[in-house]
């Protein structure tokens, strides 16, 4: 086994200052407190400087070393833990040991080369080690000894599109902000049976549901709200959620956490309240007003959605609704024309609009509010 070499700095390296050896007693490296190392690995002598990095990651070039003596040092960074009289190496997928040790002879121990050469390959040229006191995210995620990702805290996940979801823990890897899916997120609602973000395998989403990720480091991730089709399936308060997060780009993990769906922070305006309805008359185009507050924002649409409902309770049928125990399955959906936070218009029924309205029918109109999915308040009035 090949010694693995760490670089660290000066000025705050007394935890690495000393002598260590593997468990084979054929590897060796020393630290001195002028910051200069001396390494021995089965017959390898290479001696140079190191330099404080910082965060157990270490980040080496060695000027000078190619061929059979570069492959041998498997990469350029490594992570690394002391506990104690032991340091734990992490470089490329090997795990190294080594001991604290009260003394060693470096110059002794080099005198038989175990290669097939009759003399040891000394290694006279200086290393050029670069590093930096504090580890960039770009840096980081070329480390080439993932973490499997711990989640220790979320922030409140509310009932709403657009909010700010904090995630903290470590080893979540590095990735550039984006707005869709990916490999290495999911959030899901438990209690409706929907997710948003994750792509790839068994979990991968179906519903169009997509996260905006404004921020993510090894140590924290911001989901900016949900996007895609987001409106067609939705949080409530009360709603019970997972969030599952994979190690970027290395795909170990999840790390998975629970919580409980709350009200968005601006609960008044999270609130639908109707206050008038225009005539509703026994045709199927028609122009139906909607005036309250509450209601949210939603983009003009032909259809069903999560957030209204007309029952003719007379007939004994609705329209326009989807999602959960009330959804409608008989086809017949609404023309919203516009919704705005204190008024909805309505241009008619479409889809399976068979058995219509008629005069003196009692009209029940339920709205929750978008996209925070709180309500419904409801409305009742009869056909003109």
């Amino acid at each position: 086994m090949l010694l693995m070499i760490f670089a660290l700095g000066c000025s705050s390296a007394s935890h690495i200052i000393g002598n260590w050896q593997d468990n084979t007693n054929k590897n060796a490296v020393e630290f001195t407190k002028d910051g200069n190392v001396v390494v021995n690995s089965d017959g390898y002598l290479i001696s140079g400087k190191y330099q404080l990095i910082g965060n157990d990651v270490v980040n080496l070039k060695l000027e000078g070393v190619n061929g059979e003596m570069a492959s041998a040092f498997y990469g350029d960074i490594w992570q690394y833990r002391i506990s104690g009289d032991t340091m734990t190496v992490q470089v490329s997928g090997q795990s190294l040991i080594y001991h604290r040790t009260s003394s060693i002879n470096l110059t002794t121990t080099t005198t038989t080369s175990t290669t097939t050469s009759s003399k040891p390959v000394i290694i006279t040229k200086q290393p050029t080690i670069i590093v930096s006191s504090k580890i960039s995210p770009a840096t980081q995620s070329t480390i080439p000894v993932p973490t499997t990702p711990v989640i220790t805290s979320v922030s409140k996940v509310s009932a709403a599109q657009t909010q700010t979801i904090t995630i903290n823990g470590h080893g979540f890897g590095n990735l550039d902000p984006y707005d869709g899916d990916s490999n290495y997120i999911q959030i899901s609602d438990i209690t409706w049976g929907w997710d948003a973000g994750h792509k790839g395998g068994f979990l991968q989403t179906s519903n169009g549901v997509t996260l905006n990720i404004t921020k993510w480091t090894d140590t924290q991730i911001l989901v900016s709200g949900f996007t895609g089709k987001y409106g067609n399936f939705n949080l409530h308060v009360g709603d019970s959620v997972l969030i599952k997060v994979w190690n970027a780009p290395s795909g170990l993990g999840p790390s998975s956490f629970s919580l409980v769906c709350g009200a968005p922070t601006n609960a008044a305006s999270a609130t639908p309240i109707i206050t008038s309805v225009s005539k509703i008359s026994a045709t199927q185009i028609q122009t139906v007003t909607i005036n309250g507050q509450g209601f949210g924002n939603l983009d003009p649409y032909d259809g069903d959605s999560s957030f209204i409902e007309i029952t003719d309770v007379t007939s004994g049928w609705n329209a326009g609704y989807t999602g959960g125990p009330g959804q409608t399955p008989n086809g017949i959906t609404l023309k919203i024309t516009k919704w705005t936070d204190n008024q909805i218009t309505i241009s008619g029924f479409t889809g399976n609009y068979v058995n219509g309205l008629n005069i003196g029918d009692n009209i029940l109109i339920k709205v929750w509010n978008v996209p925070s999915g709180t309500g419904p308040v409801s409305y009742s009035c009869l056909t003109e």
